[in-house]
């Protein structure tokens, strides 16, 4: 188990921090900071070989998976996101999908993608191997999957 905290670095290094290890867990993004000059957040990482699940808090912050990102730095696996406390606002596919606690949504980063939260947010990222889901499939996921607890909504592409 990996813990990264903010508040262990100098405030101008905040930032920084955070998005290198954003970018060492899952791979490489765009970053829209609310404060550029403070920024607190706190991750957890476990993982095996297959599998990593990643458990954060964090100000308000803008990730955005670009074309160009995409094409400098593939990445075929999926994640599955889902809120524990707080909001996380995804658009991808030109769909646009509100999660809250009960909810969550499959994406691929093979596609670009925004991922927006607010201060309130404690949220959950896990790590699935593309041929985990492509294989039992025999085809490829959709590219956004969502899902709540009493209710299926396929806002961002088919239900899971």
């Amino acid at each position: 188990m990996e813990t990264t905290r903010t508040a262990e670095v100098e405030a101008r290094e905040q930032t920084d921090l955070w998005s290198e290890r954003v970018g060492a867990y899952q791979t490489r993004l765009d970053y829209r900071y609310a404060r550029a000059g403070v920024f607190r957040g706190e991750m957890i990482r476990q993982r095996s070989d297959s599998y990593q699940v990643v458990t954060w808090y964090s100000d308000r912050i803008e990730y955005a998976r670009t074309p160009g990102l995409i094409r400098q730095k593939p990445d075929p696996d999926y994640r599955l996101l889902f809120p524990l406390s707080g909001e996380l606002l995804l658009r991808q596919d030109d769909q646009e999908v509100r999660l809250t606690p009960g909810t969550g949504s499959l994406i691929t980063l093979g596609a670009p993608f925004e991922l927006l939260h607010g201060a309130s947010l404690r949220g959950v990222i896990m790590s699935i191997p593309a041929q985990e889901i492509d294989g039992p499939l025999d085809r490829k996921a959709p590219l956004a999957t969502s899902t709540t607890r009493s209710q299926t909504a396929s806002n961002c592409g088919a239900a899971i």
